[in-house]
């Protein structure tokens, strides 16, 4: 089950990132990138999901700006997106 949220996570990474997605999708890009290194972990791939946290809390820090705070909550990174992104 885990191997099949991976492969979902990862589309959905790479239409956020297409084109001009990246720079308008960046709160759907860190919340995926999140959620994608929770999954990393969960299938003992660590540093691969240590990567993807790091550059999720990046995002995060970019989007907050001076309201930033540090958070490996999940709920930190849904509030970045609206409810039907989630």
């Amino acid at each position: 089950m885990l191997k099949s949220h991976s492969a979902e996570l990862r589309k959905a990474l790479q239409i956020y990132t297409g084109g001009q997605g990246k720079f308008h999708r960046k709160r759907e890009i860190a919340r995926t990138r999140f959620k994608l290194g929770l999954v990393y972990f969960q299938n003992h791939e660590d540093e691969e999901g240590e990567r993807q946290l790091e550059k999720a809390r990046k995002l995060r820090e970019e989007i907050l700006g001076s309201a930033f705070f540090e958070s490996e909550e999940e709920n930190d990174y849904d509030e970045l997106v609206s409810t039907w992104a989630r």
